[in-house]
């Protein structure tokens, strides 16, 4: 790094020896320069790699009218949550809406609040409706 004060058109070296204004303004239009080339780089880089982070779900899926099973790419009927995991960013978290909640467990939700239950429970029902779902794998 060159240290220079400035004294009128002339800046002057730690030396002693003078260096030219337009000298000096091209040193630091090149540090600014190569500073913003490497912030370009590593941003196009982050930019690249998001990207390749980044799954959506597009087109038509083939989905069960009745127990809303996708059909993946391998032919095999999926749970609906599972193939939406696999195939995106997103993640699941269960609960029990109100209607349901009245039909299967006689409860009532005031206000149409939601129901929501143990990640224990919300996986033993899962498996369960795993278990007695017919597939077609």
């Amino acid at each position: 790094m060159i240290a220079a004060a400035r004294f009128g058109s002339t800046f002057i070296r730690e030396s002693g020896s003078p260096m030219p204004a337009d000298i000096a303004n091209g040193l630091i239009r090149g540090a600014v320069l190569a500073t913003r080339a490497v912030l370009v780089s590593r941003v196009s880089g982050q930019n690249a790699q998001l990207a390749r982070k980044v799954k959506q779900l597009e087109g038509l899926i083939p989905i069960c009218t009745h127990c809303q099973r996708i059909l993946n790419e391998e032919k095999h009927w999926t749970r609906l949550e599972t193939y939406i995991v696999e195939h995106s960013q997103a993640e699941f978290t269960h609960g029990i809406c109100p209607e349901c909640a009245k039909v299967h467990y006689g409860l009532i939700a005031p206000n149409d609040a939601v129901f929501l239950t143990s990640p224990a429970i919300t996986d033993r029902s899962a498996q369960a409706a795993e278990r007695a779902a017919p597939s077609n794998s």
